[in-house]
């Protein structure tokens, strides 16, 4: 899920559907305005290969959804993608030999100084990526390729003049000591990772999404260590908040999320409990959660 700034809408791709075979990676285009939820159907209809996990980010001077990676089971195992498809409002494009290497688990956003989109780590077919890289619209460009070491990239923010906000999780094992070490957060400066400080504990793969201003948002919704869910924001200075609300989302997995600019708000869709597949859409103020859908 993302922002389509120049439609003023959340647009959601892909996922993983409960039906077995092609079926279970849906490649159906949703816009949410808030008040209801509508499929996107390509004027000429072509659309990319269902996937689940994509990156998704929105190139705000080009007025483009930009979709990269994710992955696809293949029989016995699963395989990462690498194809580029960018969404103008009525029609996909696929972006041929830009170079991208097949990737899963980046983080991506849009950096509104040099106008183009960003992402960092992920994990390739040769391990763990910790490489900044941008989009130009027609090759992706490695500003940095030895990014925090250290780090698995759980949320990216872009602040309105340039600053990349990585926030990375130190990796774990099932033995290791819970709750897990803070994340914690590196911001790049342009030439150069500056280390800032801790956040709460949190794991990874949580849903996050971060508004124009730097702010972050994640939805805490299950770990073992965890009793109940509960919604983190860091500020653009640094300053981590703990909202926990009566009413909430639920411990779920795999969920889908964004940060609707217009109307302010963290938006979240689906995702997975021990019963099932779920179809519900939340959004969150700053203060409380509320259900829309």
């Amino acid at each position: 899920m993302v922002y389509d700034d120049a439609r003023h809408h959340v647009v959601m791709f892909g996922g993983r559907g409960a039906s077995g075979g092609a079926a279970a990676y849906p490649n159906d285009l949703w816009a949410w305005d808030g008040q209801r939820w509508q499929e996107l159907v390509p004027a000429d209809s072509v659309k990319p290969p269902g996937r689940d996990v994509p990156h998704i980010a929105y190139d705000r001077a080009r007025g483009r959804v930009v979709m990269f990676g994710g992955r696809r089971d293949s029989g016995s195992s699963s395989q990462l993608l690498s194809d580029i498809w960018e969404w103008n409002g009525t029609r996909w494009r696929e972006i041929r030999d830009s170079g991208l290497e097949p990737i899963l688990h980046a983080v991506a956003g849009y950096d509104p100084v040099r106008k183009r989109v960003v992402t960092y780590g992920g994990v390739t077919n040769a391990g763990m990526s910790h490489a900044l890289r941008e989009w130009d619209g027609k090759t992706w460009i490695t500003r940095d390729g030895n990014g925090p070491a250290t780090l698995t990239a759980a949320a990216l923010a872009t602040t309105p003049h340039g600053e990349i906000i990585v926030v990375g999780l130190t990796p774990t094992a099932d033995s290791d000591p819970v709750p897990p070490p803070a994340p914690r957060t590196h911001v790049w400066k342009g030439n150069a990772w500056r280390a800032e400080g801790q956040g709460p504990a949190m794991a990874n793969l949580q849903p996050t999404a971060s508004a124009p201003d730097g702010t972050v948002y994640v939805y805490q919704a299950w770990e073992r260590w965890m009793t109940e869910p509960v919604t983190h924001t860091r500020l653009p200075n640094g300053t981590w908040t703990r909202v926990a609300t009566p009413t909430n989302p639920g411990v779920r997995t795999t969920i889908a999320s964004a940060y609707d600019a217009a109307r302010g708000r963290f938006v979240v869709f689906g995702g997975r409990t021990r019963s099932g597949l779920l179809g519900d859409t939340w959004e969150f103020d700053g203060r409380t959660w509320e259900r829309r859908q």
